[in-house]
């Protein structure tokens, strides 16, 4: 906030007087948030905008009908980078970063395999390398935006950033010290994957938090709606999903093979995080255990509603946000947006919006 705000007085001091500095506050206005980003880079925030301005360019071109992706890595020292045990690096001929991504259609091919990225040097305004990540353990400071980003935010260490650029048009910047923005549908927002850890770390066992938030934020990278319920009490399932344990429900075959899967098996989590994009929701215990999945959420009765201090049912405009509000009765709810938003809704009220 304090960056924020000295970006804002800054601008104040630029154009201090209305109307007369109006036309120059409002293009002010329109860099303001990408400016303030900046300032939590390790770089000058010229330089940082510079690099900002290509990529957000390169996100309206196309490369034979497949939108533009990307990951560039840019550091200070290429020491730092060469001895990432997260990376692969191969030395490029130099050139310029407006040249290589704008222009280079062989690059811009290259990049996307998400498991190719650039390294550039920002003061100079240089592409000097190309790196391939190794699968490994994430072990930075700040979740990455999808699993198979694990080796990128491993190998951001001070010094460097990572600018990732989504094939759904999203534009993400990571930091070394855990700080990550996201520029989607034309806005900027601040990622706060440490509140959203923190939250879910207070409802869950330990070893279930980590996946658990991997799997809302993949989905919301991949741009996948959810519905994911932690129930404090495993015992109200069949308040919530009136169908459970009915004969001949809907998916049945699915939700009996759900119940015996693991969130913290990897593998296991890909299938559920599968189910979870399915119609419908995947109901937790407190435990981490999986109840059901693909189910549709009932409503509450008043007498529930009345015990957390709602005294009426909610509806909203998209009916899983009106299924996740009425889960949260009976615990935590998670809803992820096909847009990419996550909202956490708890006891009728929402908690946490992300994204």
């Amino acid at each position: 906030m304090q960056r924020f705000s000295r970006v804002f007085n800054a601008d104040l001091a630029q154009a201090p007087f209305f109307p007369e500095d109006n036309e120059l506050w409002t293009v002010l206005r329109q860099s303001r948030f990408a400016r303030a980003i900046g300032r939590f880079s390790p770089f000058a925030t010229d330089a940082f905008m510079r690099w900002l301005r290509v990529i957000e360019s390169a996100n309206s071109l196309r490369y034979e009908g497949h939108p533009f992706s990307a990951s560039v890595i840019v550091t200070k020292k290429m020491e730092w980078v060469k001895k990432s045990t997260s990376l692969k690096y191969m030395k490029l001929q130099p050139m310029s970063i407006e040249r290589a991504i704008l222009k280079e259609k062989w690059i811009r091919a290259l990049l996307r395999d998400p498991m190719i990225g650039l390294v550039g040097l920002p003061l100079e305004g240089v592409v000097v390398g190309a790196v391939t990540f190794r699968p490994s353990p994430q072990v930075g400071l700040a979740f990455a935006p999808h699993g198979d980003m694990a080796p990128i935010s491993s190998a951001i260490v001070r010094g460097t950033m990572a600018f990732v650029s989504s094939s759904q048009g999203d534009l993400y910047t990571l930091f070394p010290n855990g700080s990550a923005f996201v520029k989607s549908q034309g806005r900027w927002r601040y990622l706060n994957y440490t509140s959203l850890a923190a939250l879910v770390s207070d409802r869950l066992s330990k070893d279930t938090v980590g996946p658990l938030v991997r799997m809302a934020l993949d989905l919301s990278f991949e741009r996948r709606g959810g519905l994911i319920v932690i129930l404090k009490d495993e015992q109200t399932i069949s308040k919530i999903v009136p169908d459970h344990a009915a004969d001949g429900r809907p998916n049945q075959l699915l939700r009996n093979f759900a119940r015996r899967l693991k969130i913290t098996d990897d593998e296991h989590r890909r299938v559920i995080r599968s189910g979870a994009a399915i119609d419908g929701a995947i109901v937790l215990s407190s435990s981490g255990r999986v109840l059901d999945t693909a189910c549709m959420i009932g409503e509450p009765s008043l007498a529930d509603c009345a015990a957390v201090g709602k005294k009426q049912l909610q509806r909203f405009a998209g009916a899983r946000t009106t299924a996740a509000w009425n889960a949260s009765i009976f615990g935590t709810a998670i809803k992820i947006s096909e847009d990419g938003p996550l909202t956490i809704f708890e006891a009728g009220n929402t908690v946490l919006q992300l994204g």
